[in-house]
């Protein structure tokens, strides 16, 4: 097989690799996992055309998105102890940036991740594992 010089990226969602308790939330993680799938299957049909397929989840990224809904009138403030409380919880203590998860779309679509192909990497301070 020729080396992979083309790279296509998705991006999905931590969500869809993690269990919820909450019947409405259940439905919310279908389409994460459906394009994880779909980033490897992806994987499977385009190498032979020297086509890397890999994505980035991300999970807990702060952008000014987020600052004006955490800030929203829609959220009490209990809701927003619980919102920081379960972002300190994860393992590396904080919430993402915009640079966490653009370095990991920089190095996945470099030479430097030649040999990757059908990955989806989690960009989430840990936030799967806790």
């Amino acid at each position: 097989l020729p080396p992979a010089e083309k790279t296509a990226l998705q991006q999905a969602s931590v969500i869809g690799h993690v269990f919820w308790d909450e019947a409405l939330q259940r439905i919310a993680p279908a389409a994460p996992a459906a394009l994880d799938s779909l980033t490897r299957d992806m994987s499977l049909e385009w190498c032979h055309r020297g086509i890397r397929v890999n994505g980035a989840a991300p999970g807990g990224i702060l952008t000014e998105g987020k600052f004006q809904v955490t800030e929203s009138p829609f959220f009490t403030a209990e809701q927003m102890d619980q919102i920081m409380a379960r972002a300190l919880s994860r393992p590396l203590g904080r919430m993402g940036y915009a640079d966490d998860l653009a370095t990991v779309v920089v190095f996945l679509a470099s030479p430097a991740a030649r040999f990757m192909t059908g990955q989806m990497v989690l960009v989430d301070g840990g936030f799967y594992l806790a």
